[in-house]
């Protein structure tokens, strides 16, 4: 079953990161750079939103994989997507 990514608007109208906060996804962040838990859920949301990112906008992110040394999960990181760094949401 493919996650909800919200009935106000979709991924098309919605930053990364409010679809990830508004999924429980577990969001940390380094400065600007968004980081979340690798889920089979987050992993879904992310390719999703970086299809529609290059398709739509012709934007293409880059992310990369890290372990979380606090507890041994693997986690992504999306630099300059964390919303509340340039006072989003």
């Amino acid at each position: 079953m493919r996650p909800d990514l919200g009935t106000t608007g979709g991924i098309e109208h919605r930053s990364l990161y409010a679809i990830l906060r508004d999924a429980g996804v577990r969001l940390g962040n380094h400065e600007s750079d968004l980081q979340f838990e690798s889920t089979e859920k987050s992993r879904d949301i992310l390719g999703r939103w970086m299809s529609f990112e290059l398709r739509e906008h012709g934007k293409r992110w880059s992310h990369s994989t890290f372990w979380n040394r606090l507890d041994g999960s693997v986690w992504h990181e999306v630099p300059f997507a964390y919303d509340p760094f340039w006072g989003g949401e």
